[in-house]
């Protein structure tokens, strides 16, 4: 119960003159006796900490201040009334594990996130892991049980329902949790994929995207280097192949080194990769999913990696890297060197790459290069990968044995709010965004036009919580930065495929998940090996009976099933 100032100080008052006489006695008492001060206990400091506090500011559970001193006296005040008071003074540390991008600040100077502390009472303490080494800090956090109260994404639905005794079934909380059931109400695939069968419980919530394209990846070449060797946009495989050796030979970047890259893409995962990209050239079908699984015209699923398109990208590529027109180091360099190849040194240094978009100083160099019919290198149908991930799974855990689950489903329910999710994707109120009079909202152009950059060094973005639904898209004023990026991947519509063909979004049992993780752990690096390995050494020709025999073994068709039965029933409703 809160108290006024007004009586607060009438119940000082009436302990002041007691409390006096106490001390007069106690005096007497201890000089006549000559003992030190506080001697048989600890002097009270000057500044002491709150009550439920240690000295270092520590969190001290159970306390109970009556054991330690006398009775109360006459109109003094209660412990009851007491705690209440140090409940309004101290703030409740809750703390928050986050995967963090390399050029993100520290969320604790984020003002999102003082907005939290001040608005709910609360000091967030934030233990950030750079995102490349998350993947193994996660099973040395998980087997120690030594969980923060909060956890943001990085966690799969394996890690999840193998640990499932130690995250909160949020289900049982959602009487308090107002903005994450709107959510659900707005969107009946939010509901689903938080929903861990067979029991329904809720132990994570999603991060909902907003302003996204329908692709998620593009091809962007060096339009610059184009416009100074004289070079049209490629219209075919044969025109692209031929500014990829222009850009080689002719020192577009025009600093008199043979340094420039041709052709680079990423290969930390499926999405972003050529593979994704260019496949789709050979009627490769794909979903752009990290399952690397795809839905054909009659609704079965298959594998990305045993299809033709694969096959036939490959020996392209091959030849490529003969030629010197893909980059040395495409199998070795990390995400953050490929990304700096749009703003190393002088210039850009790569003509071509696949990726989300480009960004950096040199992003304005670039133009999207669209698949026109002419591209098509088979009898099959001509498909661009498409994208229903509005939606990120597993955004934001709560740790079951917190002391404070009230205040972290109190924290986690704000997150679902209008305020923080546009915040948690482009950055604080008052620096990348603003709130209007009006209750509109605004994202912010940046001083360099790079929203991209923008993005990832204000907010935790991709790796927190928030709703950016279809109604706060309405009402929010975005930069043509970052409309750009819908307008980039309009280029590829005439290519994509239809919703059915799309694999939706579902959660999977615990006996589900860790069947599928047991059979990744074998496929996806085996994948990566040969990708590597035909790229730079060729052979495809010659090992892909092998391949195909050695996937079979690694168990692709228990694979492929388990995604079939999860699409038929997503299908059925």
């Amino acid at each position: 119960m809160k108290k006024s100032k007004k009586s607060k100080q009438g119940r000082l008052a009436g302990i002041v003159a007691p409390l006096l006489l106490v001390a007069m006695l106690l005096g007497a008492c201890s000089g006549a006796g000559g003992g030190a001060a506080g001697s048989g206990g600890s002097e009270p400091s000057s500044q002491a900490a709150p009550a439920g506090a240690s000295s270092s500011g520590e969190s001290v559970a159970g306390t109970d201040a009556s054991e330690e001193s006398a009775p109360a006296a006459a109109g003094s005040v209660t412990d009851a009334e007491a705690a209440d008071d140090a409940d309004e003074a101290a703030p409740v540390a809750v703390k928050i594990l986050t995967q963090m991008f390399p050029t993100t600040i520290n969320p604790s100077e984020m003002g999102m996130y003082k907005d939290i502390e001040q608005a709910l009472n609360v000091r967030l303490e934030w233990e950030t892991v750079p995102y490349d080494i998350f993947p193994e800090r996660k099973g040395i956090i998980l087997s120690s049980g030594e969980l923060p109260d909060i956890f943001f994404a990085g966690l799969s639905d394996s890690d999840i329902t193998t640990n499932s005794d130690l995250f909160l079934d949020m289900s049982a909380h959602l009487d308090k949790m107002p903005n994450v059931t709107a959510m659900f109400a707005q969107n009946r695939d939010i509901e689903i994929v938080s929903t861990f069968p067979p029991d329904g419980k809720i132990y994570s919530l999603p991060q909902v995207y907003g302003i996204r394209p329908t692709s998620a990846v593009t091809i962007a070449i060096n339009q610059a280097w184009l416009d100074k060797l004289g070079l049209p946009m490629p219209g075919d495989l044969q025109e692209f192949e031929a500014a990829l050796v222009a850009f080689k030979d002719g020192d577009p970047n025009g600093n008199g080194e043979a340094d420039e890259l041709p052709l680079d893409w990423m290969t930390d995962g499926h999405g972003h990769s050529i593979y994704a990209a260019m496949g789709g050239i050979w009627g490769q079908i794909d979903g752009c999913n990290e399952d690397m699984v795809y839905v054909d015209d009659e609704g079965n699923v298959g594998f990305v990696y045993e299809y033709d398109g694969f096959y036939k990208l490959t020996q392209y590529l091959h030849k490529w890297y003969g030629m010197g027109l893909i980059s040395p180091e495409i199998y070795t360099s990390t995400r953050d060197q490929k990304q700096s190849y749009f703003s190393d040194g002088e210039g850009a240094r790569v003509g071509v790459q696949t990726n989300w978009a480009p960004s950096g100083p040199f992003a304005g160099e670039y133009a999207i290069m669209p698949l026109v019919p002419e591209f098509k290198d088979s009898d099959a149908g001509m498909f661009f990968p498409t994208s229903s991930a509005q939606i990120q799974t597993n955004a934001v855990l709560i740790n079951r044995r917190s002391e404070h689950i009230d205040k972290c489903v109190e924290i986690v329910n704000w997150f679902y709010s209008e305020d923080y999710s546009i915040q948690s994707q482009y950055g604080s109120f008052g620096d990348t965004t603003a709130k209007l009079a009006d209750g509109s909202y605004e994202i912010l152009q940046p001083a360099d036009g790079d929203i991209e950059a923008s993005k990832w060094k204000y907010s935790i973005h991709g790796y927190g919580p928030g709703n950016f639904s279809r109604e706060l898209e309405k009402k929010t004023k975005a930069p043509a930065a970052l409309t750009l990026r819908q307008e980039q991947g309009a280029v590829y519509e005439p290519w994509s495929l239809p919703p059915e063909r799309i694999f939706p979004p579902v959660k999977y049992d615990e006996e589900t998940s860790q069947e599928m993780a047991i059979l990744q752990a074998d496929i996806k690096p085996y994948v990566k090996q040969m990708q590597a390995k035909w790229c730079i050494d060729g052979g495809i020709e010659e090992d892909w009976d092998g391949y195909l025999a050695t996937l079979k073994q690694m168990g692709i068709d228990e694979y492929r099933a388990i995604f079939q039965r999860a699409y038929d029933e997503a299908m059925s409703g």
